[in-house]
């Protein structure tokens, strides 16, 4: 069930974000690895000058003799969704057996409760330095100040995967416009140019429509756009898990020569890292699959690019938790999830929190 629940709000937030796309670039980087799938743009006439920008994404026809074969597609999906689901009761159905047996049906687990760690999700942000915000693992926002403006250079927004500024409050609303600021993880500043991966762009795609690769054990996961450089469009990925093999540690609290250091109940991120081996665990239950974000494309800077728009303000740099990074941001009925620049700007408190109430206001 909550498998479900995670794959109808990735759906939700894919399809339903019509006009908050009319401001997002088209992403060729992402397009590349979707060679079976072609994109179609209509517009809303009835919308005039705020019409609805449509993106929709419709498989290549198949030929007559190819009718029925594989089960790839949301066909697949659907079945995988559905035989997780029927593992999941049986489990239950299991446990509650054994407790009636034992005299304890009181304590029985429910189906549809998570395998949760004793201590909950560690959801913080802080302000960081302009100094020491040159590092993998630190997180830069958009400034609304000059991302809202309406004589923002072009060339800074595509950067981003923006056609032009964000628009005003009475184009749009609030939590929409934020999900239009950029978050970008950085995962490389040394030896030349500084890349980093947009933390809150949606591609539209799940991961099981990838068509020439093995995605066993995460075809549900959203894939996100990581940004609009052409040259990175191979899937990148981060998670929580420091036992993956090759991984590379991103946070401030883990030290890669040194692994054995990490503190206890430190959460920590993580790029990448053997692919097959965290399928195998995410099939074998021992990581949680939908704790990876993926990514196609990056973002890039050339040397000295990202340091003048840091201390032009253009970028904010901030540190926070990978719990925070990591959260699975669905709706609540008809309530919209939080956006993640949101959170992280009030969390940090202090000038942070006065910019994203200025923005709300």
């Amino acid at each position: 069930m909550a498998v479900i629940k995670c794959v109808s709000a990735f759906l939700i937030l894919a399809i339903s974000s019509d006009l908050t796309r009319a401001f997002l670039a088209d992403v060729p980087c992402v397009a590349k690895m979707f060679p079976n799938t072609r994109k179609s743009t209509q517009c809303d006439p009835a919308r005039g000058k705020r019409g609805r920008l449509r993106l929709y994404l419709r498989p290549l026809r198949k030929d007559k003799g190819d009718k029925g074969k594989g089960d790839g597609g949301m066909d697949g999906i659907k079945k995988e969704l559905e035989e997780a689901e029927a593992a999941r009761l049986q489990k239950f159905r299991e446990s509650l057996m054994a407790s009636v047996s034992e005299g304890g049906l009181l304590s029985a687990p429910s189906p549809f409760e998570e395998d949760v760690p004793d201590a909950g999700p560690s959801y913080w942000s802080k302000t960081v330095a302009i100094e020491g915000a040159l590092r993998p693992g630190l997180v830069v926002l958009g400034n609304p100040k000059l991302f809202c403006n309406e004589e923002a250079p072009e060339e800074m927004l595509m950067q981003f995967g923006l056609r032009q500024p964000v628009p005003n409050a009475e184009d749009l609303d609030p939590n929409s416009r934020a999900n239009l600021l950029p978050v970008i993880l950085l995962v490389e500043t040394d030896n030349g140019p500084a890349k980093g991966l947009l933390l809150n762009r949606r591609t539209g795609y799940l991961m099981g429509e990838l068509k020439d690769k093995d995605v066993s054990g995460f075809r549900v996961q959203p894939l996100n756009l990581g940004g609009m450089a052409d040259e990175a469009s191979d899937l990148s990925y981060i998670h929580p898990y420091a036992e993956l093999s090759g991984c590379e540690g991103l946070s401030s609290d883990y030290d890669n020569d040194n692994a054995g250091d990490r503190k206890e109940g430190e959460s920590s991120l993580f790029l990448g890292g053997n692919f097959k081996e965290a399928q195998d665990m995410v099939q074998e239950e021992i990581f949680d699959g939908f704790k990876f974000k993926f990514f196609g494309g990056c973002t890039r800077w050339e040397p000295g690019q990202l340091e003048q728009q840091l201390k032009d303000q253009v970028l904010l740099p901030a540190e926070c938790s990978a719990d925070l990074l990591l959260k699975i941001r669905e709706r609540e009925g008809d309530k919209r999830a939080t956006p993640l620049w949101t959170e992280i700007m009030e969390l940090a408190g202090g000038a942070y929190a006065d910019i994203c109430k200025d923005f709300y206001a």
